[in-house]
């Protein structure tokens, strides 16, 4: 009787189950009946979720086996495995020694307060070095849950960035096994749609996991393999142990063609897994209630089988643009109208108008408009990346002199240093004869200083006092708020700030005790940045400041972090921090 079980298991492919847990749960007419048709008459009664579940968790339900996320790991295996990147100091990295004198404690605290949503690019990109590269790790003097690799890979699974977690996975060795780093590779291989991969991970899994996940998966790869008899069978065994997950139970009717003509309702959290089934199932995934709540993990693959909605797939695809997850070309193809139509919200309608002029005039015009608008919004920084190929396509003509502030500023917050300085220069040609292009130069001066100092415009005592002025015209309520931060950015650079001019910006009728900074924060980047603990600054850097709106952290903490940044030589990282800053702030 239990022999015919154990063998129907093996010949699925599933672990056998302990035999006392069998006969405890199963009645003795299963070993003799053929299987049953996909089990489950079990409706689904789920209630709706404001987001998905985190990407990389199978939640533990009764009758499961919960995710050991300690397994033993081979000590000289483990320390070699915590030490691998995909980056070393040539290629972009950090130095090998990037944790020198940091406890393994702290490295494991910092690591759980590292963002992963973060529309920053400059702080996108140091978290990625960080985290890819080869770096020695002092090695765990207490038992510890999950390895550091495998919270490496948990940030970037998270922050959807499979790139990178693909070149990290690349470098652990197949010795390495880890339950939970194998769970994750899995999950990013069915959100890849990369079906053989995840089936593969499965296959070496089962023998060795009692954590039904991996049976689920199993009988998912048979699904799409069409070898519907292993499915009934496994449908029927999971039943029988009492694993319960409604979504599951649900959902692989329809993918074997055993469901109703209508789709299956899934007002509940997603996994992978249930994306991957539905995707199989109908080619297409559910529109989420609200595209900025769906996990970044998520994100790619939703616009991809998602919604024929104009207004959803545009929402997709601006949010991922804004976290590093779809590349701007593929925004400015969804915004053409034979793509989503003739919706799309003002950023779209905003693209569309300047490509529709046949004049350079009547574009340059055009994405003045949308710079202006989006500086309002706050959006400067995906907006600068849409238009800045326009802008390259473009001559600084004197014609074009009104523009050449707006153009160089989009072009810094794209990062082309080299296409900005041609406007730059136009600017300050044009500025002493045309008092509107002066006060926009005043504007974008300290942009240009802080993006990259001497290098594409000599400093200006005046610059300070002009800039001033223009803000107290124009925005006299944030104009001290602002005034201090661009000070103190300029500070934490390097640049000569006037000692006086400090005292100017005390205001005894509002003054500002609302907003102070954290001092734990201030002392230990302080304290990380003198001893030159590089992966501890920077991570500190990352957990200050990397999920914020820039504008809501305080002053003095972003001048610090710019501070730490420049102070540990990476100036090039600090400058284009401070730039985002200051773009992000309306400055």
């Amino acid at each position: 009787m239990t022999g015919c079980f154990t063998s129907n298991l093996l010949r699925l492919g599933l672990r056998p189950i302990p035999i006392l847990a069998i006969v405890a749960v199963l009645t003795p007419a299963l070993a003799q009946q053929a299987p049953r048709p996909l089990l489950p008459d079990r409706p689904l009664n789920l209630q709706t979720a404001p987001a998905p579940a985190p990407a990389d968790s199978m939640p533990s339900k009764p009758g499961t086996t919960a995710v050991k996320s300690d397994i033993a790991i081979d000590a000289l295996d483990a320390v070699a495995t915590e030490n691998v990147g995909a980056l070393d100091a040539a290629a972009g990295g950090f130095d090998i020694e990037l944790w020198a004198d940091t406890p393994r404690r702290i490295i494991e605290q910092l690591m759980v307060g590292i963002p992963r949503t973060m529309p920053s690019p400059a702080l996108r990109d140091l978290r990625r070095r960080l985290l890819l590269s080869v770096a020695r790790i002092p090695p765990a003097t207490s038992p510890v849950t999950g390895s550091l690799v495998l919270k490496r890979a948990r940030i970037l699974f998270d922050a959807g960035d499979f790139r990178s977690l693909e070149r990290l996975f690349a470098q652990v060795s197949v010795q390495h096994h880890e339950e939970p780093l194998a769970q994750l590779k899995a999950n990013m291989a069915l959100l890849s749609d990369d079906l053989p991969h995840a089936c593969v991970i499965a296959a070496g899994w089962l023998d060795r996991s009692q954590d039904f996940f991996w049976q689920k998966l199993r009988i998912f790869c048979d699904a799409m393999a069409g070898a519907i008899e292993r499915v009934d069978l496994g449908m029927q065994m999971l039943g029988e142990l009492g694993v319960e997950d409604d979504m599951f139970f649900a959902l692989m009717p329809h993918l074997v063609g055993r469901s109703p003509d209508h789709a299956p309702v899934v007002a509940g959290p997603l996994r992978a897994l249930d994306i991957a089934i539905l995707r199989g199932a109908q080619g297409q995934l559910p529109e989420p209630d609200d595209p900025d709540a769906l996990p970044l993990a998520y994100l790619p693959t939703y616009l991809q089988a998602s919604s024929d909605r104009a207004a959803i797939r545009i929402a997709l695809a601006e949010r991922g643009e804004r976290f590093g997850l779809v590349d701007v070309a593929d925004l400015a193809r969804i915004y053409q109208p034979e793509e989503t139509g003739p919706a799309g919200g003002s950023r779209a309608a905003r693209y569309r108008a300047a490509l529709a002029q046949t004049s350079i005039f009547g574009q340059a015009q055009a994405i003045m408009d949308a710079g202006m608008a989006a500086a309002e919004e706050g959006q400067i920084g995906q907006t600068a990346r849409l238009f800045a190929p326009l802008i390259r396509t473009m001559q600084p003509e004197p014609e074009l002199g009104w523009f050449s502030p707006m153009a160089a500023t989009i072009l810094l917050a794209d990062n082309d240093h080299v296409g900005a300085r041609h406007w730059i220069g136009l600017a300050k040609r044009e500025a002493p004869f045309d008092t509107e292009v002066q006060a926009a130069w005043f504007r974008a001066w300290p942009l240009v200083r802080l993006a990259a100092g001497d290098a594409l415009t000599e400093w200006d005592p005046a610059g300070l006092q002009n800039w001033r002025m223009l803000m107290k015209e124009s925005d006299p309520e944030s104009e001290l708020a602002k005034t201090v931060l661009l000070y103190g950015l300029m500070d934490a650079l390097g640049d000569p700030v006037p000692p006086t001019v400090w005292r100017t910006l005390i205001d005894p009728v509002r003054p500002r005790f609302g907003q102070t900074a954290d001092i734990v924060t201030l002392r230990a980047l302080s304290a990380a940045r003198d001893a030159g603990r590089v992966g501890e600054a920077v991570a500190l850097v990352l957990v200050a400041i990397g999920e914020s709106v820039p504008l809501s952290s305080p002053p003095l903490v972003l001048c610090d972090a710019v501070r730490t940044l420049k102070g540990l030589g990476l100036e090039d990282d600090a400058r284009r921090l401070a730039f985002e800053i200051a773009i992000a702030s309306g400055l």
